[in-house]
């Protein structure tokens, strides 16, 4: 999981959209940590979202799947709220966030990968028209503090910032020299925009 490299989406982002990862019933086990890690990474990527096994999609409708159909629709609607980035934009070298690096599981068919991933999951995209955003996603259930770093492209931006969250914009607080300070609750799907 750990040594999973986004490299034919950054050569080839902007000429194809990737299908996202496999999510299988085991993926859903437990704290569903498989179930979020793997759309959170394929959110971040700009990777199309829910390659998902049709035997959990037989049974969305569980009241016990509540939580996962939520994520799956706040993802969604964060996504095409941003698609200038995530679908049309160019990805870009990713800031380095200070989270920790947690123990994950992933099913892939009948096998299963272990590895780390950082709590919160990020890259930097540019839209079509020059502007730049990076794209959040916090997989665990804890609160996180994170402050995103001035990256490549961020240096020529203004003094503004926006967030997209659940398919909708607002100005951004917390925007200082060094980055954007933010608090990403648990399992969002969040798209910074310095402009």
């Amino acid at each position: 999981v750990a040594t999973r490299l986004p490299m034919f989406t950054a050569v080839y982002s902007d000429r194809v959209i990737r299908l996202g990862c496999f999510i299988g019933r085991p993926d859903t086990w437990g704290d569903a940590g498989g179930y979020y890690s793997k759309l959170a990474y394929s959110f971040t990527s700009g990777e199309q979202l829910g390659w998902i096994m049709f035997g959990i999609l037989s049974n969305f409708d569980d009241p016990e799947l509540a939580p996962l159909r939520a994520y799956l629709r706040d993802l969604a609607k964060t996504r095409v709220a941003a698609l200038q980035y995530l679908c049309y934009g160019e990805m870009l070298r990713p800031p380095v966030l200070s989270v920790p690096g947690l123990p994950v599981e992933w099913n892939w068919f009948s096998d299963t990968h272990k590895g780390l991933l950082p709590a919160v999951l990020c890259q930097a995209w540019r839209a079509p028209n020059g502007n730049v955003a990076v794209a959040l996603c916090n997989w665990t259930a804890e609160d996180r503090e994170v402050t995103v770093p001035t990256g490549e492209g961020w240096q020529a931006s203004g003094e503004t910032a926006r967030l997209c969250q659940a398919g909708e914009w607002s100005k951004l607080e917390g925007l200082r020299a060094g980055g954007v300070r933010m608090a990403v609750p648990a399992h969002p799907a969040l798209v910074v925009e310095r402009g």
